[in-house]
């Protein structure tokens, strides 16, 4: 009885392990997004809210805790945050 009931377990989980997929990238999508990366941090580093701000969507919602979005309050958030 025993045996069966861990056969069946053993079974169950073998069926559930199989049915995942490994999402894996390719080569040109792994150099954009790397990409995106480098260029994060070179506008953060030399201090550039216009070029940070191109790296989002034009219709981006990015909503603070005050409750503003746009693009635009990314670029006023960086300067801000840049002041202090």
């Amino acid at each position: 009885m025993r045996s069966s009931i861990f056969l069946i377990l053993i079974i169950l989980l073998s069926i559930n392990c199989c049915g995942q997929t490994v999402v894996r990238y390719d080569i040109i999508d792994m150099h954009a997004l790397n990409g995106i990366a480098d260029k994060w941090e070179r506008y953060w580093n030399i201090h550039n809210a216009d070029s940070l701000a191109t790296l989002f969507a034009p219709d981006i919602d990015f909503i603070t805790k005050s409750g503003e979005k746009s693009r635009n309050h990314i670029q006023s958030q960086y300067l801000d945050y840049r002041q202090c």
